[in-house]
């Protein structure tokens, strides 16, 4: 658009340059009478505008159908077939349908390891439940205590020793521990 307005700029000029120089080579005054007037005229009704790529567009199509048709397929031709010189003459098409949505950001990878977890978590807890049951169970297991029938709310305690470490370990039931375990559970049940 700018390279088609600066030419057009210079075509104008040099036409104007051209008249003058007709005008100027004229020796009769009715000829330079002439000349004066077209030079007027073209300065009035002829400036110099620049014009749109839209303006410029309509001019071609309608001015010369046939070269812009040749362009309008010469020019997505030659880019469609730089492009396929460009990959070797092979598409990568993906045709698994399965992996159309499949995305591998950090998010979704870490969705996915999450998923597996809960399932995993799921199945283990379930492994869990069935021993627990078979140790709770009084026909599958002999050893286990009589419970008694309770009324009112229960509490779930577990015992630590202060001196357990993940690297050593530590035993709860030393004779200071159980002792201290024994106090804890007279104090609860004295407890209103």
């Amino acid at each position: 658009w700018i390279l088609h307005n600066a030419m057009s700029y210079f075509y104008e000029k040099q036409k104007r340059k051209q008249h003058q120089m007709n005008c100027d080579t004229t020796s009769t005054s009715t000829e330079n009478n002439d000349c004066l007037e077209a030079e007027e005229r073209s300065d009035a009704d002829e400036k110099f505008t620049l014009k749109s790529p839209l303006d410029i567009w309509l001019t071609v199509l309608t001015k010369y159908p046939g070269f812009f048709l040749i362009v309008s397929l010469a020019v997505p031709s030659i880019f469609s077939y730089l492009g396929i010189e460009a990959s070797n003459r092979t598409l990568d098409v993906n045709v698994d349908f399965l992996t159309y949505l499949a995305m591998d950001s950090d998010m979704v990878v870490f969705g996915d390891h999450f998923d597996a977890a809960v399932v995993f978590q799921k199945e283990t807890m379930a492994e869990l439940d069935d021993i627990c049951d078979a140790v709770q169970n009084r026909d599958q297991s002999r050893r286990h205590l009589e419970s008694f029938p309770q009324h009112g709310e229960s509490m779930d305690i577990f015992y630590q020793s202060p001196d357990w470490t993940w690297e050593k370990g530590a035993n709860v039931l030393t004779a200071a521990s159980l002792y201290a375990i024994k106090e804890l559970e007279e104090r609860i049940k004295e407890h209103p």
